[in-house]
């Protein structure tokens, strides 16, 4: 969800559609990506250590062969522990072939990383 303080609370398909038709959408994923590790460390230097963080990831990052590095050099930058980042994507995203380098291979696994996948 993006909240604006002008245009209130934007869902996920409007802001999405936006960054993927103007050709932002793997900056905006590697932005969130690197967000939610950095805001994991914060709170587990917090003492709130007990957080799995998700993060969505986008037809076009699963596209791309270096997704599995980008997640495994957060995960370590960020001290991430083992199945405390879950990766989210779209059914579609998981089924389509999309997400066959990530979910075909188990890499996810090795990573310390879990998934979900909504409809």
């Amino acid at each position: 969800r993006w909240n604006h303080s002008r245009l209130r609370r934007n869902p996920p398909g409007l802001f999405i559609t936006l960054a993927e038709e103007s050709g932002q959408i793997k900056r905006l994923g590697a932005w969130a990506l690197e967000e939610a590790c950095r805001q994991s460390a914060d709170w587990r230097s917090r003492g709130i250590d007990d957080v799995t963080m998700s993060v969505n990831l986008s037809v076009h990052q699963l596209d791309d062969d270096s997704i599995l590095s980008e997640i495994s050099e957060r995960l370590e930058r960020y001290r991430i522990p083992t199945g405390m980042l879950e990766v989210e994507v779209t059914e579609s995203a998981a089924l389509g072939g999309s997400g066959n380098r990530f979910f075909g291979r188990g890499r996810q696994t090795a990573l310390g990383s879990g998934n979900a996948v909504f409809p």
